[in-house]
């Protein structure tokens, strides 16, 4: 058997496993509250949302199509995802240097924070970093040999990923700059084939552009605000600390530290050739330095420059192997360090199915995919002692987790607000469903009651905490009113 052959196979077996392992673990543990959204959106179909590209709607509509309303209906999709995105990576080392290199990239990957946590949940990451390492794919097989199927299936790969998330914009940015690097690809820009790549690309826009055409390009808005684009620009060392931090957190102190290193220390970049380095750099440098730039105002979220980390793990694992393979006493180390980081991981699943692990303020790390089965439970049967004909939630993760846990799945809503602040203030309120003199029950993330809430209803009372159960043991604090006579809606 070659050695591409062997190498493949253990990918295959050990992506296999750990697909089902995944799969298993799907079903047993909660949905979290963007979870919960997004199934939400799935059940509104459209070509657009509040907040992000219709992808992750239309990808939980066809798992939750094969498997039914469940968990693993939620995160079918996103399962097999991070499996062919495991597969991508193992393949882009393999062909870009060696199959041993394309092992080890997949290994990495696995016991990596951002993989292996994603890989559990229904995120747009995993839509997104998938769609990826698969255009990173086409892209050095159309550097070797151009053809049309090629092309198409580069179009396809970052359409999809648009669908999902605006980010796959930047692989245009890394085509760029690998065509800076490549003198022989710079003709590319001549060839039809690019065109037509861009062309089934771009079409992926058509959707959410029409559906944000209609809707004042609301969604524009809210990534201006998130990015803080609004704003005035401030220079903030503080801010791109935090950034650093983040990003320590979703690919793992370890990957980033060693990656660092590979930039510094040009001994170690030379293990890896100047064309894969290249191609390497092009993957990972525009996305990261985006967003270390937008960092230097405002950090941002951890996961945002996710797809970057595709091409600067394997250029890390590259550039550390020959270092590695010429000394046995740090080889030993780094082996001994990653059975730690596989212990780690197989331990925190563990912990996240059976241990109950109270913080600071007897709140659980694990809290957000805990106790809100039995927190449905508890408000269904509060709204039968109240005779409350629906529930309100002070977020719209709360309002999305009461509708999924619901027993009967009745529909919980929010407080509508103007201007929208997600996608529930786009959809009909409870007024559409509730006639004027209805009874509601508002829960809370915390002790407050915002004046919105009196100035919907005649009356309000606090009913009190209410704690959903993880295994009998208490998570996160809700608080309860019941709010008594929906009044009539005011003129605007």
């Amino acid at each position: 058997m070659s050695r591409v052959a062997r190498e493949s196979r253990i990918a295959l077996v050990l992506l296999a496993v750990v697909t089902l392992i995944r799969f298993w673990m799907s079903g047993a543990i909660e949905l979290i509250g963007d979870e919960a959204y997004y199934w939400l959106w799935s059940k509104h179909l459209a070509a657009g949302y509040f907040s992000k590209p219709p992808g992750i709607a239309w990808a939980i509509a066809l798992g939750t199509a094969v498997l039914g309303d469940t968990e693993r209906g939620v995160r079918l999709l996103s399962i097999l995802c991070s499996a062919l995105t495991g597969w991508g990576v193992y393949r882009l080392g393999r062909e870009l240097i060696s199959p041993r290199i394309g092992l080890a990239a997949l290994l990495t990957a696995l016991v990596t924070p951002m993989f292996w946590a994603g890989s559990l949940l229904m995120t747009i990451d995993a839509l997104s970093v998938c769609a990826w390492v698969w255009a990173a794919n086409a892209l050095w097989a159309l550097h070797r040999q151009p053809t049309w199927s090629r092309w198409i299936g580069l179009g396809l790969a970052i359409g999809l990923g648009l669908l999902a998330k605006p980010t796959l914009l930047a692989f245009f940015a890394s085509m760029m700059l690998w065509m800076i690097f490549s003198r022989e690809d710079r003709r590319w820009l001549c060839a039809p084939g690019f065109w037509v790549m861009l062309l089934v690309a771009l079409a992926a826009l058509i959707p959410p552009l029409w559906w944000n055409a209609q809707n004042e390009w609301i969604t524009f808005d809210h990534l201006k605000e998130r990015g803080a684009l609004d704003q005035g620009w401030s220079f903030s060392l503080s801010a791109f600390a935090s950034f650093l931090g983040g990003q320590s957190g979703v690919a793992g102190p370890w990957l980033l530290i060693g990656f660092l290193l590979a930039l510094a220390r040009p001994a170690l970049r030379v293990g890896v050739p100047i064309v894969a380095r290249r191609f390497l750099m092009a993957l990972w440098l525009p996305l990261l330095a985006f967003y270390s730039l937008l960092a230097l105002n405002k950090p941002g979220q951890p996961n945002w420059p996710a797809p970057a980390w595709i091409g600067a793990l394997v250029f890390t694992v590259a550039a550390w192997q020959p270092f590695l393979d010429q000394r046995p006493r740090a080889r030993r180390w780094v082996r001994a360090g990653f059975g730690v980081l596989v212990i780690g991981a197989v331990a925190v699943h563990f912990a996240l199915l059976f241990f109950h692990f109270p913080a600071e303020g007897n709140r659980d790390p694990f809290e957000r995919v805990r106790g809100h089965r039995d927190l449905g439970r508890q408000i269904a049967e509060l709204r039968a002692e109240t005779g409350a004909a629906f529930a309100i939630g002070s977020h719209y993760q709360t309002a999305a987790l009461l509708t999924w846990y619901a027993p009967d799945r009745a529909r919980a809503y929010t407080i509508p607000q103007r201007p929208p602040r997600n996608q529930f203030d786009l959809w009909p309120s409870y007024r559409a469903h509730h006639p004027p003199g209805s009874d509601a029950l508002y829960v809370a993330r915390g002790r407050n009651l915002p004046d919105a809430v009196e100035r919907e209803f005649k009356t309000v009372e606090e009913i009190g905490p209410r704690r959903g159960l993880f295994r009998g043991a208490p998570e996160r604090t809700y608080w309860v009113y019941v709010c008594r006579g929906l009044r009539e809606e005011r003129a605007q």
